[in-house]
């Protein structure tokens, strides 16, 4: 079957009749629907309230920004007291993380053999 130019115009003439005619409906609808449906106020109000959930809730005046949350971490950080406490508590994980990976490399075969045999280590 031979398509020809005629028939090549017809098939592009009738699929931009039928996209002009959706269009066209698309247009109509939009021009119904209200433009009053959110106002300002509202959507503000409801940006105050998904910030506030995403903040976990009303935050006091001095870190209800990211900077003074930033600012205050940094503070907390600076004080010699809780570095000194952190250090602390990062030692202890360390030494309990090698810890287990001494006990995941022992050979609880072997100990248990030469336990049973009398053998000390």
């Amino acid at each position: 079957m031979t398509v020809n130019a005629k028939d090549n115009i017809v098939a592009f003439a009738k699929q931009v009749g039928a996209d002009y005619k959706e269009l066209r409906e698309l247009l109509q609808r939009l021009g119904n629907v209200p433009t009053n449906a959110v106002t300002a106020e509202q959507l503000q109000a409801q940006l105050t309230q998904f910030e506030n959930k995403l903040k976990g809730g009303e935050l006091v005046e001095n870190l209800d920004t990211l900077f003074e949350i930033a600012q205050k971490i940094n503070s907390i950080v600076s004080d010699n007291a809780v570095a000194q406490s952190l250090t602390e508590t990062l030692n202890s994980i360390k030494n309990r993380i090698e810890t287990l990976e001494t006990n995941a490399t022992l050979d609880l075969l072997t100990v248990y053999t030469n336990a049973k045999n009398g053998v000390s280590a």
